[in-house]
């Protein structure tokens, strides 16, 4: 199963295509199920939008694994944005709420090994973060079959970018900051204990 995600400020979406290598080792992808959501009035950054694609990706595919009388092979799950896949290799980063639950259930609904980079200019869940016209969705053969590229061998599928592998965290990632209390107790001083002990002058 490849599931592709993307978000603008528009709308953000995820295409799911079955891949499946016949006897005669020959590769065939086809649509499975698209899903698109408009994203709320309050806007808020791209990297969360694409982020909330991500799980919807994730849950998608925990979803199709359950109705599909088949046991598949793996789940590759793709995404033009880096700033996601340095989220999902920075488990050790402590983020804020927002970005913190969707990393959670990412991590915990998919395997993070399967989360790829892929080009804009070839992400077909792009389609659904824009929109796209009926008539050219209809005649949108990219949309139907995916891109070239899961027809192929792995060997040839996109590689991952560079600053991802390195395993850099993205300069708009909001991190929690961490608090100290000190709880240690404070000895009364000998005053401070005699004047706790007694009545004040004037009652």
């Amino acid at each position: 199963m490849h599931h592709f995600a993307a978000a603008s400020q528009t709308g953000y979406g995820v295409v799911s295509y079955l891949r499946a290598v016949g006897v005669d080792r020959k590769i065939h992808c086809t649509l499975i199920i698209g899903w698109a959501r408009v994203t709320p009035l309050k806007r808020t950054t791209i990297h969360r939008f694409e982020l909330t694609a991500g799980a919807v990706a994730a849950h998608m595919d925990s979803k199709l694994n359950t109705e599909l009388d088949r046991k598949l092979a793996q789940s590759v799950f793709w995404t033009d944005r880096t700033s996601v896949l340095k989220y999902l290799r920075n488990p050790a980063a402590r983020y804020q709420n927002f970005v913190d639950n969707r990393f959670n259930f990412i991590k915990d609904t998919s395997d993070i090994t399967g989360w790829r980079y892929v080009n804009i200019t070839t992400n077909t869940a792009d389609f659904a973060s824009w929109g796209l016209s009926v008539a050219n969705f209809l005649q949108s053969p990219l949309w139907f079959s995916g891109p070239d590229f899961p027809k192929m061998d792995e060997k040839h599928w996109p590689t991952m970018p560079e600053n991802v592998v390195r395993g850099e965290l993205d300069p708009d990632a909001k991190l929690k900051t961490s608090t100290v209390f000190n709880l240690t107790k404070k000895e009364p001083t000998f005053l401070e204990s005699i004047a706790t002990k007694f009545s004040p002058w004037l009652s």
